[in-house]
């Protein structure tokens, strides 16, 4: 009933205010019920898929040629990393290792797409932090944070990332702009951890 409840909630802004609020999710603990790099997998194709990929399909639906068609995907085509492009910005969401591993297809994409995107300003959000801004994290978060350092950081620098913001931990942070793991007023900016 969480959903329920905050949609209600944001429906009744939209029409006290009249306008439309975008809401771009990334996937975490809290939307699939694991813990990141959980063992459990979870089906995209049965009555026990969580309420996340039911409620928000995030991207449209691709064609053969892996051109974006304006059709809502399927529950089962629905993915936990994504973009959107708007007037001269790309926002990324990741699957900080809850239903995508870091390596592999997504970690692949997202190079791609970087490299595609080189003359926008680029945005990221995932859930578990790169850089927490509180106490150690869990054995499997402190997986998560060196995962992310691991496979993203590195293409955050490469490709000039603009800003991150990162979550789970419910606390504010923001870091100095850090490019190589260290204090670069050209780096990156990560905010978060909420």
């Amino acid at each position: 009933h969480a959903w329920d409840n905050f949609l209600s909630m944001i429906d009744t802004l939209i029409v006290s205010s009249n306008r439309l609020i975008p809401i771009v999710l990334a996937v975490g603990n809290h939307e699939v019920g694991l813990n990141s790099l959980s063992e459990t997998n979870i089906s995209l194709s049965t009555s026990e898929t969580p309420l996340y990929f039911q409620f928000f399909p995030q991207h449209f639906k691709k064609d053969d040629k892996g051109k974006s068609v304006a059709e809502v995907p399927e529950i089962s085509e629905r993915r936990t990393y994504f973009n959107h492009i708007f007037s001269g910005v790309v926002f990324y969401t990741l699957d900080s290792g809850f239903i995508s591993t870091f390596q592999g297809y997504q970690s692949r994409w997202l190079n791609e797409s970087l490299s595609n995107n080189r003359n926008l300003l680029k945005f990221v959000q995932y859930h578990n932090p790169s850089f927490s801004g509180c106490t150690l994290p869990s054995n499997l978060a402190r997986t998560s944070n060196v995962q992310s350092l691991m496979f993203w950081n590195n293409l955050f620098d490469k490709y000039n990332v603009t800003t991150v913001y990162e979550h789970h931990n419910h606390v504010l942070k923001r870091t100095w702009r850090i490019k190589g793991y260290t204090e670069n007023s050209n780096g990156t900016l990560y905010l978060g951890d909420g």
